[in-house]
């Protein structure tokens, strides 16, 4: 065996311990991106939330105030419902309207 060739299969080695290195890197990266999603989201559901409990579109600014500082301590908003279940359909529909010349029937 060469030196050459020795030489190569180092090479080699290094650039795949570095795809490595940059993919670990990457996850990682993605999975911080993840969190900081889900916090923004909870923020944007409790003002929706509390758009529907106060009948405005202004969030309070210290309630705001103390959202933004949960989301720089890295804490999720306090909800009274989870995003998952406020999506679940409640009340499926079971029958389609009938229509007689072009006008639903109720």
């Amino acid at each position: 065996e060469t030196v050459r060739e020795q030489e190569e299969r180092e090479r080699t080695r290094y650039r795949a311990i570095e795809r490595g290195r940059h993919a670990s890197r990457r996850a990682q990266l993605a999975e911080e991106c993840e969190h900081i999603l889900e916090l923004i989201s909870g923020m944007a559901f409790a003002a929706i939330e509390q758009e529907q409990i106060t009948d405005t579109s202004e969030v309070d600014p210290t309630l705001w105030r103390e959202w933004t500082a949960l989301f720089v301590e890295n804490k999720e908003v306090p909800s009274t419902e989870s995003i998952a279940k406020s999506t679940e359909e409640v009340y499926p529909l079971t029958a389609s309207p009938q229509v007689v010349e072009n006008k639903e029937v109720p």
